[in-house]
């Protein structure tokens, strides 16, 4: 049976680990497995995320500006450079993915260097743009991330960014802890929650940001069963953060969907929500 296809407005984020929970050298060996599994698509299915990378490039066309240079920080397939060039043709546009997934990033964007958060592997005022499609969250630490950001962005530069959401993958989140107290008497971490919009909008102030600006976009996919859904999350790269949680088994799994039907089901479907929180923000605008 075929996938939903996401449009322009529908969008997913990979799970993450929440502030501090997460080594960033964990999460690149779970990236590094999870890229090497996706192998030659990495280029060729931009999918979900690339919706999310369409949806932050527009808003760069509302804002009035014309940055000199620009990061794309997370990288993936390439799209948000892709996609800067075409609005900005003469821009240098620099992409940064961490060291592990450098030759599958290769593949798609050939100014792509290595490096990944909470350090940046830039001089101060170095950019006049980063756009961070669903990456900031992977440094464990959302106002850190934002403040080594603010670090590398020139003068009167740009922050577009987008994180997963507290509603994200809701109803997989609630099945999942459901199953795990059946199997294991509590709730494993498996997927977790991202930020509720007060938490992102106080990180982007607190990092010095001026107007920043948070706002949400939500879409409700359906899926045939749960092998197509989990199948749109892999090929995003998604992986469990968490490598001592118990793995899904075939018993665990049938249990899995029993539990998400009864409690979800829509029409003999599946339903997934997406949540996902936009936000930019100025570094020192200049007067008006």
């Amino acid at each position: 049976m075929e996938e939903p296809q996401p449009s322009a407005s529908q969008c997913v984020s990979l799970p993450h680990p929440t502030a501090g929970e997460q080594p960033a050298a964990m999460v690149e060996r779970r990236l590094r497995h999870s890229m090497n599994r996706r192998g030659k698509r990495l280029a060729e299915e931009p999918g979900i995320l690339g919706s999310i990378a369409q949806m932050l490039v527009e808003r760069t066309r509302e804002i009035h500006f014309s940055p000199a240079e620009a990061l794309d920080l997370g990288c993936r397939t390439g799209l948000v450079a892709r996609l800067l060039k075409e609005h900005w043709p003469q821009m240098p546009v620099v992409s940064l993915m961490p060291t592990a997934a450098l030759p599958l990033a290769r593949r798609a964007t050939p100014l792509c260097l290595a490096g990944q958060l909470p350090r940046l592997p830039f001089a101060n005022e170095s950019f006049g743009l980063v756009v961070a499609n669903s990456s900031l969250q992977w440094s464990g630490q959302l106002p850190l991330a934002m403040r080594e950001v603010k670090r590398v962005m020139k003068k009167d530069g740009v922050l577009l960014c987008a994180v997963p959401g507290d509603e994200n993958l809701l109803e997989l989140r609630q099945a999942m802890a459901e199953t795990d107290r059946h199997f294991y008497g509590e709730e494993q971490p498996r997927v977790v929650a991202g930020y509720s919009i007060h938490t992102f909008g106080d990180a982007l102030q607190g990092a010095g940001f001026s107007f920043p600006v948070a706002d949400r976009e939500q879409a409700h996919l359906t899926f045939p069963h749960l092998t197509a859904l989990f199948a749109t999350l892999r090929r995003m790269g998604a992986a469990n953060p968490f490598p001592a949680t118990p793995s899904l088994n075939r018993s665990y799994l049938r249990h899995l969907e029993e539990v998400y039907r009864h409690h979800f089901q829509q029409e003999g479907r599946l339903p997934l929500t997406v949540d996902i929180l936009f936000g930019h923000g100025w570094k020192n605008p200049r007067p008006l």
